[in-house]
Formats: structure tokens, sequence, C-alpha cells
């Protein structure tokens, strides 16, 4: 499998509540070269541009704001224990797919 990448900073209540924001902003289409060009609410952008892509799913990861740990996986067949993470309200949310 391989994916394509893209971090964006967002302040939310909760990891669930910034990967919906996220998840929200994916198009469900792509453009002719076949990028995906993700624009959140606030003005950041970003384009995703995956190659193969295994189950067509796109998740949002969540991680904590400057740390490289991840405290939530969120998509269709997606799950995730919220006891870690509902106490941080600024947090990374990077999209893959």
């Amino acid at each position: 499998m391989t994916s394509d990448e893209v971090t964006f900073r967002v302040a939310a209540a909760s990891a669930e509540a910034a990967a919906r924001l996220v998840l929200a902003a994916v198009p469900d289409d792509t453009e002719p070269n076949g990028v995906r060009r993700v624009r959140l609410p606030d003005g950041q952008e970003g384009g995703l541009e995956p190659e193969e892509v295994t189950h067509g799913e796109i998740t949002a990861r969540v991680s904590f704001a400057g740390v490289d740990e991840c405290c939530g996986e969120f998509g269709p067949s997606s799950f995730y224990d919220p006891g870690i993470v509902d106490r941080i309200a600024s947090q990374i949310a990077a999209i893959a797919i």
C-alpha cells in the first residue's frame, strides 16, 4: 500500500472533532491530474496525490500538537480510545489516503 499525506494544525475540543473537520474538507472527486485539493475553513490548503490505495479509504490520523504521538485514527472503518485524547484542545490532524 502506498499513500499520500498532508498535515494541518487544527484547534478543536477533541481529537475526533479535529478529524471530522479535516475529513469534511476532503472532496469526493479528484482533479484531472489525480490530486484531491483539501481546503480547511480557515484557509489552510493541501493536496493528496495517492498512487495506489488499499480499500480506497481516507483516514485522519490525529497527533498531539508538537508531539509525534498518535492519539486517534478516524475514518469509515477506524476506531479509537477517547480516554487519552479528549483532554487536549489543540491538535494536529494529518489526513492520509
